[in-house]
């Protein structure tokens, strides 16, 4: 059986995780706000995409400092073809 003291300490850890996982998201969400866009399913998309990549949380901010520095990095090649009519 588990003592009061015990349980304190498993709640105070629980309260600590909670915190930095709060802390995490507001630094996301602050990343996310700086793009400049006013489409809220592209923010949502770039919400998942910076949660996808673990954006800010696994990268060096000061290197990356943005989503888009994050995402030119991983080096995806995206192949954009003009439509037929646009040639």
């Amino acid at each position: 059986m588990k003592t009061r003291a015990d349980l304190e300490s498993e709640l105070m850890e629980a309260r600590t995780q909670l915190a930095e996982a709060k802390a995490e998201l507001a630094q996301t969400e602050a990343y996310i706000a700086g793009v400049d866009c006013t489409n809220e399913k592209l923010r949502t998309q770039l919400a998942e995409l910076a949660e996808v990549i673990h954006y800010p949380r696994c990268w060096d901010t000061a290197a990356y400092p943005t989503l888009l520095s994050a995402i030119t990095e991983i080096g995806c090649e995206c192949k954009y073809e003009q439509p037929e009519g646009e040639r």
